[in-house]
């Protein structure tokens, strides 16, 4: 076969990948873990409501302190703000999910995914995030990437199916280390 025809069996197919309408061939054995993990989304699915107390709130603003240590001045006050400002404790998380679907409420922040589709989330601030929610397990994966870092949280359902632990880790190369904490939260 020559070079043309082959290029055009493989041009279709490139561009579906590209497109993220494709994943590449499973394994049998790969193929039952992957329905097993899709059907494990129900541990997670609910609303959860904040119960890690003041502890965990300080450890916020220990982890945001220790992550601007290496700024001065007005910049360190500045950042201090914005990281406050977008790691307020959130009282409430809903987690829905419905087929390729997944809805993660933090109090009034809403963000919709469809299967590992990456979509766009502008914050109040006019921040753009690319947003991915991938699921695991017993566990949520939620990856915001910006032009200024990247945030990750991970929602993490125990044994019992009554707590579930959220820790995040914001990364930039402007801060001195990754901010990082664990909250926990107590199914309604």
């Amino acid at each position: 076969m020559s070079l043309r025809p082959r290029l055009a069996l493989l041009l279709p197919v490139l561009a579906l990948a590209l497109a993220g309408g494709w994943n590449s061939p499973v394994s049998a054995a790969g193929a039952d873990a992957k329905e097993e993990s899709a059907a494990e989304p129900g541990a997670l699915a609910g609303r959860w409501t904040f119960k890690g107390g003041e502890s965990e709130r300080g450890a916020v603003d220990t982890a945001i302190e220790a992550s601007i240590q290496n700024l001065q001045g007005p910049l360190r006050d500045l950042a201090r703000k914005r990281l406050q400002d977008t790691n307020s404790v959130p009282q409430a998380i809903v987690l829905e999910f419905e087929e390729e679907k997944r809805k993660v409420s933090l109090d009034r922040r809403t963000i919709r995914t469809r299967g590992d589709r990456t979509v766009l989330f502008t914050d109040p601030y006019g921040n753009t995030s690319r947003v991915t929610h991938r699921v695991d397990a017993s566990a949520l994966h939620e990856r915001l990437i910006t032009v200024d870092g990247e945030r990750r949280n991970d929602f993490v359902v125990d044994s019992s199916g009554d707590r579930l632990t959220l820790s995040v880790r914001i990364s930039s190369p402007h801060l001195a280390r990754p901010v990082t904490y664990t909250l926990t939260y107590a199914r309604e």
